[in-house]
């Protein structure tokens, strides 16, 4: 030790306290904070049209067309329970039932009450619903926005306006037919059935033929409705999810010491 210089045992010290300072640091867990969280938030909304015309009552789906459609609006709101669904209801006229709401609980209070027998007009009017379906999602980005008609029958008349409806929507536009090409009688709430202007018995016809061919014609897609939940993924569009802060949220904190290992 006396051969050596002084300098020696003074850098041999600096460096020794530089190291257990080093130490000290990293054992005390420095920590700093990102500006805000990043989440991944559900942007998709969706607008269901319920077709609650008479010919919904009909029975060729057990126990009938429109209980079974309001079972499959349910399985949806299950299997979006964080996107913005909207409910639409047309028979003879076109009204809002909910604007689009994440509160699925208030829209299937609201559903559960949908009757053929509540709609100020009988008949079945598609084309107003789908322009008032069209009207709620136009402020929205069209990547993730997306309509779904629930029908039993199109008449004749009204095929022409579903699809220019589906022209102009194109992959927006989703219709799962509730129904069946044979049809079946519609039960009358006084008794009976219900009858044309001639005294025959009615039986709306779901044209499913016709109606897939518009779909694959526009863009837009068509299924019949089916017991699982086959129709539901191959109608429904991806979730659009989207990277965003979300300021609500307590910074994201982390133990930084590792490098100053």
């Amino acid at each position: 030790l006396q051969r050596q210089s002084g300098k020696a045992h003074a850098g041999r010290s600096i460096l020794l306290a530089v190291a257990w300072s080093v130490a000290i640091l990293a054992l005390s867990g420095p920590v700093w904070e990102d500006e805000s969280p990043v989440v991944r938030q559900n942007k998709s909304a969706l607008v269901v049209v319920l077709d609650l015309s008479h010919n919904m009552l009909a029975n060729d789906l057990t126990p009938n067309r429109l209980e079974r459609a309001k079972l499959k609006i349910r399985d949806l709101l299950q299997m979006r329970s964080d996107s913005q669904v909207a409910l639409i209801a047309f028979a003879g006229s076109a009204h809002r039932v909910t604007p689009l709401t994440t509160d699925q609980s208030t829209l299937i209070n609201l559903l559960n009450g949908l009757s053929p027998e509540i709609m100020p007009a009988s008949g079945s009017e598609p084309e107003s619903a789908l322009k008032l379906a069209e009207e709620m999602i136009a402020p929205l980005p069209r990547e993730g926005t997306q309509i779904l008609l629930i029908t039993g029958s199109v008449e004749t008349e009204q095929l022409k306006s579903v699809a220019q409806a589906a022209s102009r929507l194109g992959r927006q536009l989703s219709i799962l037919g509730a129904g069946t090409p044979e049809g079946a009688p519609v039960a009358l709430p006084e008794g009976g059935f219900m009858r044309d202007n001639q005294g025959r018995i009615v039986l709306p016809r779901l044209d499913n033929q016709t109606l897939a061919t518009i779909a694959k014609r526009t863009g837009a897609s068509y299924h019949d409705i089916t017991r699982d939940d086959t129709d539901l993924l191959s109608l429904l569009q991806p979730l659009a999810l989207t990277n965003v802060s979300d300021p609500d949220r307590s910074p994201a904190r982390s133990d930084q010491g590792h490098w100053l290992l």
